[in-house]
């Protein structure tokens, strides 16, 4: 049985919009957010993406798991870019916050750089998070083939995204039925060859049952004769006023970014230190 992300109906601005319209959107958030390094820019594009996000009222315990990950990867990654630009500061002659060992000088630069990470990385967030609990499952083939993609890639990018709560659930079935036989995945010991050899219960049947859901869902299209003719899709929509409103906005955020950014601007802005 294949499973989805888990989908909320709810009667909110962002559920009524286009699929296609909440997928533009966060390329071009992305895309933008990777383009300048400007720090009001960045702090505008949050804030833009902080009322999008909000406008969809996801509940904390329902998205808690995602947030989870993402502040992880946040801190991770801050916490690397802290390090590997304080490594490079040392002749610069910028204002130096905090000396650490190995020469690591943590400046006022690097403070500004790392909140424009931080702002780049929560932008995405806010518009990622939405795409999964506001799109129906069965909306985002729709979506990719109004794009413009081919029926093939986009029945491909439909069932891949369907496949990864499939895969995560038959992972937890397997570990819950190896506990039950004695397998201990909480007290692997030795080194790192050795616990992954030792996950071995664990990988295997999960690699063969992705294995066989493919051979089956390949040999269910066949017999349908996926490919032979254009497809038809039952769920295609017009995008709405309100959604080729956001699309021009976003659209145009980008595009602006990029000239701005061929003009000399959307550089690193460091703002006098307050103190």
């Amino acid at each position: 049985m294949i499973a989805s992300f888990k989908y909320l109906d709810k009667p909110t601005p962002i559920h009524r919009l286009d699929p296609r319209t909440k997928i533009v959107m966060l390329l071009s958030t992305a895309f933008t957010a990777a383009t300048v390094r400007d720090l009001r820019a960045l702090a505008l594009l949050l804030a833009l993406s902080g009322g999008y996000y909000a406008l969809a009222r996801l509940p904390w315990r329902e998205t808690r798991t995602a947030w989870t990950f993402i502040f992880f990867f946040i801190f991770v990654l801050v916490g690397i870019n802290t390090l590997i630009l304080g490594t490079n500061t040392a002749a610069t002659g910028a204002l130096v916050l905090l000396r650490l060992p190995l020469g690591i000088q943590i400046t006022w630069e690097n403070v500004i750089e790392t909140l424009g990470i931080v702002c780049r990385m929560l932008s995405g967030a806010f518009m990622a998070i939405p795409i999964t609990f506001t799109i129906p499952p069965t909306r985002f083939g729709v979506a990719f083939r109004g794009l413009g993609l081919n029926d093939r890639i986009a029945f491909a990018v439909d069932l891949a995204i369907r496949l990864v709560p499939t895969y995560a659930a038959d992972f937890r079935t397997t570990i819950d039925a190896q506990r039950a036989r004695g397998f201990e995945i909480d007290k692997l010991k030795g080194g790192l060859f050795e616990r992954v050899r030792k996950l071995a219960p664990l990988a295997v049947p999960v690699t063969m049952n992705a294995i066989l859901s493919g051979e089956d869902i390949a040999n269910a299209l066949d017999m349908r004769g996926f490919g032979l003719r254009p497809r038809t899709w039952l769920h295609a929509r017009r995008l709405r006023p309100a959604d080729l409103a956001l699309i021009a906005l976003w659209v145009g955020l980008l595009v602006g970014s990029i000239a701005w950014r061929f003009a000399g601007g959307g550089q690193l802005w460091v703002p006098p230190f307050p103190f």
